[in-house]
C-alpha cells in the first residue's frame, strides 16, 4: 500500500501495467497517491522501484512540488518534437530587466525568484521591487510568491515587512547555497537566469552581465527542482536555529536557576558557621547552647528545602 494510509473501507487502487507486472503489485488507498507514484516513475523509470522500496510517503509535498504535473508531463512529451521551445541569450542590461519586470507582472500562478547575494536583493529592492510586488499582489491574491536571498540586517527587516504586508514567503540562503546568478522561474514556464558580473556596482545595469531566457519545460522544471530543494535546507536550517536559541535560553535560565538556588544555600550557611563557632569557643550554659543548636537546625531545614525544590525542579 503506497500513501500511509490504511485501506479501510475503501476501495484500493491498483496500477495497471502490461510491460512491467512489477508495478501492479502496488496498491493505492486513492487516486491522488497513483498520480503521484506515476510522476514519480515518468521521472526515475526503471530506477524507480530501487528508489522506493517499501517506502509509503509518496504523496510527500515536496515531491508534489518538485515532479511535473501530469500535464507538464504530456508537455515533456510533446516538447521533443515541437519547435517552439526555445533558449536564448541576453546580452543588453536594460532588455534583461525590462524581460524581469514584464514576467513578474504577467504572472498567473506562482513566481520563484532565488538572489545571488544580498546586494543583488537590495539593488532590487532600491528600484522599486518591494512596489512592484504589491502591485502583483494587488492584481491577484492567489499568486504564490517565494523568495530565496540570503539575508543581513536590513534584509531581514524587509523581508519581514513583505511576509507580513504581501503574504510573500522568504528564506535566508545558506553561504554554501549561494550562486553566481540570479534565477527567476514563473508559473513553472519560464526561468531567466541572470548572471553577476559585479556585485559592488549600486545600480542592476552595471552588476548584470547576459542572461538566459528560456520556456524548455524540462528546463524550467529543473530549475524549480533546485530552488524547492535549497527552500527546504533552508527551512531545515531555520528550524535547527530556532531549536539552537531554544536550547541557549534554556541554558540561560538553568544558569540564573542555579546561581539563585546557590544564593539561596548561601544565606543560611553564614549564620549556621558562625552560631557553630560560638559554641565550640564559648562555655555556654544549657539554654543558650540549645538556642544557638536551634538556630543551625532552622537554617539546616531551609537549605534541605532548597535542595528538595532543585530536585522537584529537575524531575
Amino acid at each position: 500500500m503506497l500513501c500511509g494510509k490504511p485501506i479501510e473501507n475503501n476501495n484500493p487502487v491498483r496500477i495497471e501495467d502490461n510491460l512491467d507486472p512489477t508495478y501492479s503489485a502496488y496498491v493505492f488507498d486513492r487516486n491522488e497517491c497513483l498520480d503521484m507514484f506515476r510522476r514519480l516513475r515518468a521521472v526515475y523509470g526503471e530506477n524507480l522501484k530501487g528508489f522506493i522500496n517499501d517506502e509509503q510517503y509518496v504523496s510527500d509535498p515536496f515531491w508534489d512540488s518538485v515532479l511535473p504535473t501530469k500535464q507538464e508531463a504530456l508537455e515533456l512529451h510533446d516538447e521533443e518534437g515541437e519547435n517552439n521551445t526555445f533558449a536564448r541569450q541576453i546580452d543588453k542590461p536594460e532588455e534583461i530587466l525590462e524581460l524581469a519586470l514584464k514576467l513578474v507582472k504577467e504572472a498567473k500562478n506562482e513566481i520563484l525568484i532565488t538572489f545571488s547575494t544580498s546586494n543583488a536583493f537590495q539593488r532590487q529592492e532600491r528600484s522599486g521591487g518591494y512596489n512592484l510586488l504589491k502591485s502583483v499582489r494587488e492584481s491577484s491574491k492567489s499568486i504564490k510568491i517565494r523568495i530565496l536571498t540570503p539575508y543581513d540586517d536590513r534584509i531581514n527587516q524587509i523581508t519581514k515587512r513583505i511576509n507580513d504586508e504581501l503574504g510573500i514567503e522568504t528564506r535566508n540562503i545558506l553561504d554554501y547555497f549561494q550562486m553566481m546568478v540570479t534565477i527567476l522561474i514563473v508559473d513553472r514556464r519560464y526561468a531567466l537566469i541572470i548572471e553577476l558580473k559585479d556585485d559592488t556596482k549600486t545600480s542592476s545595469y552595471d552588476a548584470i552581465g547576459s542572461a538566459v531566457f528560456s520556456n524548455n519545460k524540462s528546463l524550467c522544471i529543473s530549475y524549480v527542482s533546485i530552488f524547492e530543494s535549497i527552500w527546504k535546507q533552508a527551512e531545515l536550517y531555520g528550524e535547527i536555529k530556532k531549536l539552537q536559541n531554544q536550547i541557549k535560553l534554556q541554558k540561560n535560565v538553568e544558569k540564573s536557576y542555579l546561581i539563585s538556588v546557590a544564593r539561596g544555600l548561601k544565606a543560611p550557611l553564614i549564620p549556621m558557621t558562625a552560631l557553630a563557632e560560638i559554641i565550640r569557643s564559648k562555655n555556654l550554659d544549657r539554654d543558650r547552647q540549645n538556642e544557638f543548636i536551634d538556630s543551625i537546625i532552622k537554617n539546616a531545614q531551609e537549605i534541605k528545602e532548597t535542595v528538595d525544590q532543585m530536585v522537584i525542579s529537575e524531575n
